[in-house]
C-alpha cells in the first residue's frame, strides 16, 4: 500500500528546531524521557499498562489545552499589533508584540511537537501490543488524524469501559494515545483467541448516519484484522508471511551514535547500496565554523562514495527529523528501535541529526549478482492526492518468468530503517512466491526474532 514519507528537510529541520529550543519544549522533556521509561517497563510487566497510558493521556489532554493557549494568545497579540499600527504607536511597542507573537507561535509549534512525542510513546506500546504486526498497524492507522481527546462525556465514557475492561483482566489500549490505532476508541486483546476487538464507545445511544458509517467502516476494518485481507473499491490488500525476520544496519546505527556523541559525528557506508551518517546537534554546534564545515564535509564525501559511478540513481535522502515531525503509517517508531533507551530518548528528542542515502543503482547491481534480472523505472516528481494506493514503481525485478516490482515508498521505508538489501530480496522472493489476483496489493509480514526484531 502506497504511503508517502515526506523529505522536505530545510522545513522540517527549521520547524524541529524552533520547537525543540522553546522553553515548553526544553522545560518539559523530562516527561517524556519518565513515560518513555516506564513505558518499557509496562512492556515486561513492570509496570502497569493501565496506569501508562493514563499517565500519557493525562499528559496529552494538558499539552493540548496549554496548545489551544498559545494559539489564543498568538491571536490576540495579532490582533493587537494591527491595533498599535492603526493607532500610530511607538515602534518599540509594535516590536515587542511581534516578539510576543513570533513566542507563542513557536510554543505552539513546541507543544504540537511535545504532543506526537507523547503519542510516539503510545506507539511504541501499540507495536509490541499487537505483536509488531506492520501490515495490522498499517490498517489501523488507515484514517484521519485523530485530534487530542478532551474532557467530557465521550471521553468519561471511555474511560468507564477501560476501567470495566481492567477489572475483567482484559489487556487494552486507548487508541488516542497513540498516532497508529485511528479505528474505534479502545483496541482489547483476547488471549483465549489470540485475536483483536475494535471497540468504539457511544456516551448516548442514539445513532446518526456519522455513528453507523463509523460502524461499517471498524467491522470492515476488523474482518482485515481478522482474515489478513482488507478491500477497497478498487484494490485489496492482503497480508502474506515472510518466513525469514527482517536485517537491518540498525546496531550499526548505535555504533554510529555513540561515536557521534563522543566525535560530534560518524559515517558507516555499505558497499554501494547504503550509506547513513549522525552529528550529535550539540557538539557540532560548539565546533569553531570552519571545523565545523570541514568535519561535515568530510562525512557526507564519505557517504556519498555509496554512489560508484556518475548516473547511479539516488533515493532522495532520508532523514530523522522528516519522521519525528511528520507521523508515517509506515514507519516504526524509534521508540521500539533494538537500541538502549538512551539513544532512543535522544533520537525522539533531536539530540542528534541523521540522513541516509540509498543507491538503486547499487541495490540493482547487487539484485543482479544473486540471479535476478533488474530493470530501474523512471521517477515521477507528482502523484495525483485523490489516489491513496497509487504508487511510484522504481525497480523491476524478475526470476524465471515471475516479476514484481519495489515502489519508492518501501525504498524510502528501507532506508528511513536501515534494512540491509537481504529484506527486500526476502520481501521480492516472499511477493513472487504468493499467488495473487489481477489488482491486489501485498503487503509483508516479517517475523519479529532474530537480533535485529524490533525492541
Amino acid at each position: 500500500m502506497y504511503e508517502r514519507i515526506p523529505n522536505n528537510i530545510s522545513e522540517s529541520i527549521h520547524l524541529f528546531t524552533v520547537a525543540t529550543n522553546n522553553p515548553y519544549f526544553t522545560e518539559n522533556k523530562w516527561i517524556i524521557r519518565d513515560l518513555f521509561e516506564k513505558s518499557l517497563l509496562a512492556k515486561h510487566g513492570c509496570y502497569s499498562l493501565f496506569d501508562i497510558q493514563f499517565e500519557i493521556l493525562s499528559q496529552i489532554i494538558e499539552t493540548d489545552s496549554n496548545r489551544r493557549k498559545y494559539l489564543r494568545r498568538k491571536d490576540h497579540f495579532a490582533k493587537a499589533i494591527v491595533s498599535l499600527k492603526d493607532t500610530g504607536a511607538p515602534l518599540e511597542r509594535v516590536k515587542l508584540a511581534q516578539e510576543r507573537l513570533e513566542f507563542m507561535k513557536n510554543s505552539a509549534d513546541a507543544t504540537r511537537l511535545f504532543l506526537s512525542q507523547l503519542r510516539s510513546i503510545g506507539d511504541g506500546i501499540a507495536w509490541w501490543f499487537i505483536n509488531y504486526d506492520r501490515a495490522a498497524l498499517r490498517l489501523l492507522a488507515e484514517h484521519d488524524y485523530i485530534h487530542a481527546p478532551q474532557l467530557g462525556a465521550g471521553l468519561y465514557a471511555e474511560l468507564w469501559q477501560c476501567a470495566n475492561l481492567a477489572a475483567q483482566g482484559k489487556p487494552f489500549l486507548l487508541n488516542s494515545v497513540t498516532n497508529f490505532l485511528r479505528f474505534g476508541d479502545i483496541t482489547v486483546y483476547d488471549k483465549a483467541t489470540d485475536s483483536f476487538e475494535l471497540i468504539e464507545v457511544k456516551a448516548g445511544q442514539s445513532q446518526t448516519r456519522r455513528t453507523m458509517r463509523q460502524g461499517k467502516q471498524i467491522a470492515l476494518v476488523q474482518q482485515g484484522l481478522e482474515t489478513g485481507a482488507h478491500s477497497f473499491p478498487d484494490v485489496t490488500i492482503t497480508k502474506v508471511m515472510c518466513k525469514s525476520p527482517l536485517l537491518t544496519y540498525i546496531k550499526s546505527l548505535e555504533r554510529v551514535l555513540e561515536e557521534a556523541k563522543h566525535e560530534f559525528a560518524s559515517s558507516r557506508v555499505f558497499g554501494e547500496y547504503l550509506s547513513f551518517c549522525a552529528f550529535h546537534t550539540k557538539k557540532i554546534i560548539e565546533l569553531p565554523e570552519q571545523d565545523r564545515y570541514r568535519a561535515m564535509d568530510n562525512i557526507m564525501n564519505r557517504c556519498m562514495s555509496v554512489f560508484k559511478y556518475k548516473n547511479d540513481l539516488p533515493l532522495p535522502v532520508m532523514s530523522n527529523i522528516i519522521p519525528t515531525v511528520t507521523f508515517s503509517r509506515m514507519l516504526a517508531p524509534y521508540t521500539i528501535f533494538p537500541i538502549s533507551s538512551e539513544l532512543r530518548f535522544a533520537l525522539m528528542t533531536g539530540e542528534f541529526f541523521i540522513l541516509s542515502w540509498l543507491n538503486i543503482s547499487g541495490l540493482a547491481r547487487w539484485l543482479e549478482k544473486r540471479g535476478w534480472k533488474t530493470k530501474i523505472a523512471s521517477l515521477q516528481d507528482m502523484l495525483p492526492n485523490d489516489d491513496p494506493f497509487q504508487y511510484i514503481p522504481v525497480l523491476k525485478v524478475k526470476k524465471g518468468r515471475k516479476e514484481t516490482e519495489i515502489g519508492l515508498d518501501i525504498l524510502a521505508l528501507a532506508a528511513s530503517e536501515f534494512w540491509m538489501p537481504e529484506s527486500l530480496e526476502r520481501m521480492i522472493a516472499t511477493t513472487l512466491n504468493e499467488a495473487t489476483r489481477s489488482g491486489s496489493f501485498l503487503t509483508v509480514k516479517f517475523p519479529n526474532i532474530g537480533k535485529c526484531a524490533w525492541d
